[in-house]
């Protein structure tokens, strides 16, 4: 491997690893600001939405559930834990596939600014709200807006279509 390649490859390491760092603390921020985390309302309103029973908008984000309730029955962790870690993997993904989208156009400090404000807001933006959508939202937006601009019409496809 040439030293240039090694160096991005440590520097996207190292990158990633701190957007997994920012992704812990707006967990902790979002779980921090909204008691439905804590109280009981996660598990219930999952359960609603497993039944079908819930609002529409929610209700038609069908991998907001899915995943978690997969990771349940897969790996037997409880629902709180299932959306922790979709909530930890997605806003890692996002923050860290946002840092490289902005790196195409901006210097890697300011870049890198931009990534802990999307962080921050990401964490209060949806205060005593559970929204457990946003972080896979935010990634799949994120994706088919990269897409776009490099004018890849298949994977923009595919994304809208999974997002």
């Amino acid at each position: 491997m040439s030293d240039l390649r090694r160096s991005l490859t440590e520097r996207n390491l190292w990158l990633f690893l701190v957007c997994a760092f920012l992704a812990w603390v707006t967990y902790h921020l979002k779980v921090a600001t909204t008691p439905a985390w804590t109280d009981g309302t996660l598990e219930w309103v999952h359960k609603q939405l497993l039944a079908l029973d819930y609002v529409n908008n929610e209700q038609s984000r069908l991998l907001q559930y899915g995943i978690p309730e997969a990771m349940v029955r897969v790996c037997g962790i409880s629902v709180r834990s299932a959306y922790t870690l979709q909530r930890l993997v997605f806003t890692t993904l996002a923050l860290f596939m946002f840092a490289l989208f902005l790196r195409r156009w901006l210097r890697p400090g300011a870049a890198f600014a931009c990534v802990v404000l999307y962080a921050l807001l990401m964490a209060y933006s949806a205060r005593n709200d559970l929204q457990e959508s946003a972080p896979l939202l935010g990634l799949t937006f994120l994706g088919a807006l990269w897409a776009g601009l490099e004018r890849r019409d298949g994977v923009f496809a595919a994304i809208v279509w999974i997002g």
